[in-house]
């Protein structure tokens, strides 16, 4: 596993090819305006929270949430939320809205290859470039992992009411609280994807735990990403004795994720509706959080087309 700051090097060299530094202000915004950008956010989730922190630490600028478009989309199962002239970095499907149309979005990247096929069926222009963007928090906060020989339990929220009495990592808690509880184990147990997904960013091995909640089509999507085919373990039981599989190493992913971050793409879809500094709700500042806001509920309006079989 790289060191810190091998990590560094690599955002610094990355983002100095494609003359942003991450550093200093980037091109994409216009005096000072901040990024329109969409993360679920329905109920507190720190994978989905991480949205505008990575956007944010990478662009060096202030996120604003919006579900009108165009706007960015970035970490999570979110695709079915996006619409013509968006434009998708690292978002992944849910099983939940296969049969709804896909937009004609700008992709940059996706979560992994079950993404892309789906997306690529419904004739969706989209490049074999993988990634959930919750695999940089290592370069972009670079947290020391200190293990203190437990293993950590991270359940997907809709799951915590099977476990009870369980000391938890709990996923609704605040992100900085659940990656440095994360970062103080040896070994992770989840049936949530990003709790997956933030502790093999660090090097931590973990053991995947079925959910009750989700089925596997969103982490088999990252698997694949990653070049492997991993089964989760039925029972918490079993998951706290098995074996993990070895860590992959994500040091080619995160160079092709933060390639693909082109600040020219999102600028032609989205800059000309960036708003102000200091206007807007949600307004995001990377490291310190946003302003308190309630998200209206999303219609569940979806029309019918053919489920793509190779995803079913």
């Amino acid at each position: 596993m790289p060191q810190k700051e091998e990590y560094h090097s690599v955002v610094c060299n990355t983002m100095s090819a494609s003359n942003h530094s991450p550093l200093s202000p980037s091109t994409y915004q216009h005096n000072g305006a901040s990024i329109p950008l969409y993360w679920w956010r329905d109920r507190d989730n720190f994978g989905d929270s991480l949205a505008p922190e990575v956007v944010g630490r990478i662009s060096s600028q202030h996120t604003h949430w919006t579900n009108k478009g165009p706007k960015l989309l970035a970490i999570g199962s979110i695709i079915q939320f996006a619409n013509q002239d968006d434009v998708i970095w690292g978002s992944g499907i849910h099983h939940n809205f296969l049969q709804r149309p896909a937009p004609k979005t700008k992709v940059l990247a996706v979560r992994g290859p079950l993404t892309r096929d789906y997306l690529r069926s419904q004739g969706v222009d989209c490049p074999p470039i993988y990634g959930d963007p919750a695999i940089l928090m290592p370069i972009l906060h670079p947290g020391t992992h200190d293990p203190n020989g437990s293993t950590g339990i991270v359940l997907h929220f809709g799951d915590k009411p099977y476990y009870q009495d369980i000391n938890l990592i709990d996923v609704e808690s605040d992100w900085q609280i659940v990656l440095a509880r994360i970062l103080e184990c040896s070994k992770i147990v989840s049936s949530s994807l990003h709790g997956i997904i933030i502790a093999e960013a660090f090097g931590i091995p973990t053991v995947w735990l079925t959910s009750r909640m989700e089925k596997r089509l969103k982490y088999d999507d990252y698997y694949e990403s990653t070049g492997r085919t991993v089964n989760p373990v039925a029972s918490l039981d079993d998951a706290m004795t098995a074996e993990p599989p070895p860590v992959p190493d994500l040091r080619q992913m995160r160079d092709n994720l933060l390639a693909s971050f082109s600040l020219n793409h999102i600028d032609q879809r989205i800059s000309h509706i960036a708003v102000p500094p200091g206007t807007g709700s949600g307004m995001y500042q990377p490291g310190l959080g946003s302003v308190p806001h309630t998200q209206p509920k999303h219609p569940r309006h979806y029309r019918g087309i053919r489920n793509p079989s190779a995803l079913s």
